[in-house]
């Protein structure tokens, strides 16, 4: 019996150690595409969607369809989203007032990149996202490990 208990311990603990492997190279990839995207571009495409929230297919897979208590939750594989959005391949979208929220699931992990809007100074807000750090002025990237 102990034995068995052993087994099935050291079979636990290689799931975890294999599924946790698994999460820190999803993040790796979610944070190359950030990296290596153009940066204004990123900017210039959240702020046509603060533009132009209301002319974006709803997100089936957010809240149940419904729209975010707090801002617009559009599809991310909506052909009218901004290409260098899609390219990202967030698995969310949040347009508020003044800024646009991208969103990364990436195996247990998270990443985001929150888009102010112009005039917006992003230099109060960005820090309030949390250990975000700025990408160019108006956009910022965080990830929570």
């Amino acid at each position: 019996m102990t034995y068995r208990i052993a087994q099935f311990t050291l079979a636990l603990l290689g799931f975890a150690v294999a599924t946790a492997g698994c999460g820190h190279r999803q993040l790796d990839a979610v944070r190359d595409r950030i990296v290596r995207a153009d940066h204004q571009a990123t900017l210039v495409g959240c702020r046509e969607m603060l533009a132009n929230r209301q002319s974006y297919r709803v997100n089936p897979h957010y809240n149940g369809g419904e729209q975010s208590l707090r801002g617009v939750a559009p599809d991310p594989h909506d052909p009218q989203i901004p290409e260098a959005i899609r390219n990202l391949q967030p698995t969310f979208i949040e347009i508020f007032d003044d800024s646009v929220h991208l969103g990364f699931a990436a195996g247990g992990h998270r990443a985001d990149v929150t888009a102010f809007a112009s005039g917006v100074d992003d230099k109060v807000r960005g820090p309030q996202i949390g250990r975000g750090r700025a990408l160019v002025s108006g956009l910022w990237y965080y990830e929570d490990l």
